[in-house]
């Protein structure tokens, strides 16, 4: 038997997997029961050992374990408006240099692995 995981979609930037968050980061993740900004910071993975992304807040969509969620490409679409002239991107590169989070450069070698803003497809399990 295989294990259920949630589902999250979102636009933003996954960290590598063994990057722990910058302490300024990991304090914002702490306080953000007092509400999120145009950008959060997320995780996936499994709950003890977390791996971390920052991401535009409304493109955030989640579907909790054995419940599935419809997702509406007007969701999509809102966030891609959102993003013409680069205003989520541009908001996610703020929010990372602001909290310490190094965004790869096209041409590091990380940059194929950790990949840019984008697109994401994650799960997660609080087992």
């Amino acid at each position: 038997m295989g294990v259920s995981t949630d589902a999250i979609l979102f636009y933003g930037y996954n960290l590598p997997s063994e990057e722990p968050l910058p302490e300024a980061a990991d304090e914002y993740y702490d306080g953000m029961e007092n509400g999120k900004g145009e950008v959060s910071i997320g995780r996936h993975c499994h709950s003890e050992y977390p791996v971390y992304y920052i991401y535009w807040t409304e493109s955030e969509i989640t579907a909790a374990r054995g419940y599935a969620k419809p997702v509406s490409p007007v969701a999509i679409v809102d966030t891609a408006m959102a993003d013409l002239g680069g205003v989520a991107t541009s908001k996610i590169i703020e929010f990372a240099g602001k909290y310490g989070i190094q965004l790869p450069e096209t041409g590091d070698e990380d940059y194929e692995r950790s990949s840019a803003i984008g697109w994401w497809l994650a799960s997660y399990w609080d087992g």
